[in-house]
């Protein structure tokens, strides 16, 4: 790890580069950077050959370069541009034990195609689903054993319907019920308070904040008819029922939605909440001003 942060010093002379505890790697612009992309490619690759080849030396399989939130940098940022020209390169060259491995939303790569038109060849696309009940279980009971406490087995299901089968609102739901919890033992009240803890302090800047992206007028109408529904999954028919619109009438709210991250398309007619908590949010302080200027 530092002789990759070396590289990527070298490669970046003007990203700010630093190297946590865990292991990552976190770059800022320091200033505007204008260095040619070709040359930046060059040297980058010249470099992280160098790394992937001692981590083969010291018995690693290679190098994966992680790069989170993707969805993030602007089209004219030049990293598609980056990723397509260091991938041909390695490849030319035969540096097979290499490999850039990206995060981010639905529509990164969408994003991306601004700048490179042929980014869709240089990356495959991986969906993540979903956690199934049993992925959820076996994270909170690891979690829990490996802090010597017990726990009411009924926990699992409250929790990965919470969750909505999202890994991040799992692992967030179950540290705070052992932040609440006072006796080892995790009940199904420990995770009433870890929620209640959750969205009434951890999460409800982020949570109000992301109400107030979506807008005012029908959009909030639409915000409350989606947590008012038993499930994760939203039908529009359900919605229509709840709003008094037809599906014609807010069409473009829906898709201002999805545009604005606070909802996801989970099929056709089918959506859901980006963030699942943003429900219980909803359920617990309500939307907010209904007025109908701003629902267009």
């Amino acid at each position: 790890m530092e002789d990759l942060q070396s590289v990527v010093s070298k490669a970046f002379s003007k990203i700010k580069i630093e190297l946590n505890l865990g292991g990552a790697l976190r770059l800022s612009q320091r200033e505007a950077d204008a260095s040619d992309i070709t040359s930046v490619v060059n040297h980058f690759c010249t470099e992280i050959s160098k790394v992937a080849a001692r981590a083969t030396e010291q018995g690693s399989d290679g190098v994966v370069v992680f790069i989170d939130e993707l969805d993030r940098a602007s089209p004219t940022s030049g990293i598609a541009t980056f990723f397509k020209l260091a991938t041909e390169k390695l490849a030319r060259e035969k540096i097979t034990n290499v490999a850039f491995f990206c995060a981010g939303i639905t529509g990164a790569i969408q994003t991306l195609e601004e700048e490179h038109a042929s980014i869709y060849r240089t990356f495959k696309e991986v969906p993540v689903p979903r956690l199934e009940m049993q992925e959820t279980t076996e994270i909170l009971r690891t979690g829990y054993t490996s802090v010597k406490c017990e726990f009411d087995e009924r926990i699992f299901t409250v929790i990965h319907k919470l969750a909505a089968g999202y890994p991040e609102p799992v692992h967030l739901l179950g540290s705070q019920t052992l932040a609440v919890d006072s006796d080892d033992n995790i009940s199904l009240e420990d995770v009433e308070a870890a929620k209640t803890r959750t969205v009434e302090t951890l999460r409800r800047n982020k949570l109000n904040s992301l109400l107030r992206r979506a807008g005012s007028g029908k959009y909030q109408k639409i915000l409350q008819a989606m947590a008012e529904h038993s499930g994760d999954d939203v039908p529009l028919a359900f919605i229509s029922e709840k709003i008094g619109y037809s599906q014609n009438q807010y069409s473009s709210n829906m898709g201002n939605l999805q545009t604005r991250d606070v909802i996801v398309q989970r099929d056709r007619g089918v959506y859901a909440f980006v963030d699942p908590l943003l429900k219980e949010y909803i359920k617990r302080f309500g939307v907010l001003s209904i007025e109908e200027n701003g629902d267009e």
